[in-house]
């Protein structure tokens, strides 16, 4: 319907290479999800690794197509998971080169990258993680002390 209608939608399709426990190879013939969106009349974008720069131009141009009017974008991000699908998994199912490869943090990757370009220094890095170390921290105290939900109002908005 969003590709009929041309609606301004951005769909973000983070791959980690696993459904679950299960190799994408081993589940599915296509390799990357951003060549279904033609099947479905929409532009498709894919981005491999972790690097911010990357995704966000793929993202601005996604986000350009939407507002001029040309339709929805399915924009894959091919990425790896850090951790386990669940608490308690171990991906002891993911080889151990993959994940040498793979399954890196960007994180400080990129941080160590605008220090060495010169786009940012220590000190603002370490303001800039400060805040969002407080921010996070704000917004877990905020749901911990928050009231829960009333339980009619579960089903609002609901309709599917």
């Amino acid at each position: 319907m969003a590709s009929l209608w041309k609606l301004p939608f951005v769909c973000v399709v983070e791959d980690n290479y696993y459904g679950v426990t299960v190799s994408k190879k081993d589940s599915t013939s296509i390799s990357r999800n951003s060549d279904r969106a033609s099947a479905y009349g929409c532009f498709g974008e894919y981005v491999e690794g972790n690097d911010a720069d990357l995704i966000y131009a793929a993202a601005e141009r996604a986000v350009a197509r939407a507002r001029d009017g040309l339709g929805p974008t399915i924009l894959e991000v091919q990425t790896a998971r850090l951790k386990g699908h669940y608490a308690g998994d171990q991906n002891a199912y993911v080889p151990q080169d993959i994940k040498d490869k793979y399954f890196q943090d960007p994180i400080p990757t990129y941080r160590d990258r605008l220090l060495q370009e010169g786009a940012s220094s220590e000190t603002s890095l370490r303001s800039v993680e400060k805040r969002i170390s407080d921010e996070v921290d704000e917004a877990i105290k905020f749901g911990r002390d928050s009231d829960y939900p009333d339980a009619a109002e579960a089903l609002q908005g609901v309709f599917a």
